[in-house]
């Protein structure tokens, strides 16, 4: 029996050769834990982790593709809701001019100017259901 001396306990010969080296150390000679390395150990990667790689920047580019078409159908909307809001303004002060040069055909130019408010409007909703 050998006598290891730091807890006092006896190990055989031939089971502290394997507990060594079973072991790692660092520089100042203390115990570390058993880690197992990632990949080869070499400066080329291996057949798996270029796979892997491969399938990750796939992975990436679809998701940069999804991303970049969510943007598009957002900027279509905002363009149509810009143009008929632009309009509406235009429609609405156009109104209010012949309203008050002419104000006893007040009734019909705010049904005029009200059914092209929402023939835009119906373009805005038409937009938004074309890219959905």
């Amino acid at each position: 029996m050998v006598f290891d001396g730091e807890d006092g306990t006896s190990t055989e010969g031939a089971s502290n050769a394997a507990n060594a080296s079973a072991q790692a150390h660092d520089e100042k000679g203390d115990v570390m834990p058993d880690i197992v390395p990632f990949g080869s150990g070499s400066l080329l990667p291996s057949r798996v982790e270029r796979q892997t790689g491969r399938a990750l920047e796939r992975i990436r580019a679809s998701q940069a593709v999804a991303t970049a078409h969510e943007v598009a159908k957002v900027e279509v909307i905002q363009d149509v809701t810009e143009a008929a809001l632009m309009a509406t303004a235009n429609v609405s002060a156009i109104e209010a001019l012949l309203v008050a040069r002419t104000p006893h055909a007040e009734g019909r130019l705010r049904t005029i100017a009200d059914a092209g408010a929402l023939g835009m409007a119906e373009v805005v909703m038409k937009a938004r259901r074309s890219v959905s």
